[in-house]
């Protein structure tokens, strides 16, 4: 089990910062990401706001429904994609991540994607991203809401705008 801060950038910042690709980065705030493997842990932390990424990506309806009430947000990181080896290894992520997306859909989860990484070379435009995800299974506007997610939940929280 991880526990990390994905934003590291101060607020008073957010006009300076430069893209990525297209894909605007999102100020230092409170908000933190708990990684695990474990549905059970996942399920345990989940309340409101709350931001989970679940390694593994295992579709588990428990997990979803638990979701659904507690308004969490789930993280798919699509890092995780490019760093898979080719063959059954990526295929299986994308096949789980597919799964739990159309559970999230189906159930009114709200879903984030991010590439949580250090390096750039894993950050991919919004264009790149889509065509990614068209492959699991999402239209562009279940791809744009994936990506709007956090913006969302930081005007919420009052650390944007």
């Amino acid at each position: 089990m991880v526990y990390y801060n994905i934003i590291d950038w101060p607020k008073r910042q957010v006009d300076a910062i430069k893209t990525i690709h297209g894909m605007r980065l999102i100020p230092k705030s409170s908000l933190n990401i708990l990684s695990t493997d474990s549905v059970r842990i996942a399920v345990s932390n989940c309340k409101r706001n709350s931001i989970i990424q679940l390694v593994g990506y295992s579709p588990n309806l428990g997990l979803v429904r638990k979701f659904s009430e507690k308004k969490g947000y789930l993280l798919f990181d699509l890092c995780d994609l490019l760093r898979a080896k080719p063959g059954a290894q990526r295929q299986k992520i994308m096949f789980n991540m597919s799964l739990l997306l159309k559970l999230c859909i189906k159930y009114k989860v709200d879903y984030v994607f991010s590439y949580v990484t250090d390096d750039e070379i894993y950050v991919r435009s919004l264009k790149e991203s889509a065509a990614v995800l068209s492959l699991l299974g999402l239209d562009e506007r279940q791809t744009k809401v994936g990506f709007s997610s956090i913006e969302d939940l930081l005007y919420e929280r009052g650390l944007l705008g």
